[in-house]
């Protein structure tokens, strides 16, 4: 097999644990060219046809000194609300898509951490502050914490306007509140 050839599915990895809703089931997958293009699929659940896709970004991870990924690539898991597929990339990017279209609603970028240069043959990770979590929806608001930056984020549901940011060291010291950057 070369890689390149065959259907969708063949070509891709899955990313994260697949979320049924109805009679869909939506799979956040990828693909390793060198960087890491994500995807949104949608099947069926009965006849597994694919019923959608939807390339979403492409980034990278760490690369150890022969240039390939230092680890697996993970994306958290989708939230499916109403009509809507949430989902946190891992790469930079919360986007959310139609359920029945795969049509992106709107994507919103996010602060990352910078990738770390290798010292010598020793790759250096990125600093983890949250766990690989699905978002969270809550009064047309989607909370998530990217595994790639210190900020969890809160985003318009309707529009993807980001309305605040809150690094972890905010969330350290409750009573702290001049960290919280508000900007809607």
């Amino acid at each position: 097999w070369d890689g390149e050839s065959g259907s969708f599915a063949e070509r891709m990895r899955v990313a994260a644990p697949p979320v049924i809703t109805g009679t869909r089931v939506i799979v956040p997958a990828y693909r390793m060219q060198g960087r890491i293009d994500y995807h949104l699929a949608c099947y069926d659940l009965y006849s597994g046809e694919l019923l959608w896709s939807t390339a979403l970004i492409s980034g990278q991870l760490p690369l150890n000194m022969f240039g390939r990924h230092s680890n697996e690539f993970a994306a958290a898991p989708v939230r499916v609300e109403g009509d809507r597929v949430y989902t946190v990339t891992q790469l930079g990017a919360v986007a959310a898509c139609d359920l029945y279209t795969g049509e992106v609603v709107w994507e919103t970028l996010y602060d990352q951490i910078p990738l770390l240069s290798n010292m010598h043959w020793t790759p250096r990770e990125r600093r983890l502050y949250w766990h690989n979590a699905a978002p969270a929806v809550a009064g047309g608001v989607l909370v998530a914490t990217p595994l790639d930056s210190e900020d969890m984020v809160g985003i318009d549901v309707e529009g993807g306007a980001l309305l605040w940011s809150l690094p972890y060291v905010g969330l350290q010291r409750p009573g702290d509140y001049s960290r919280l950057a508000l900007l809607g």
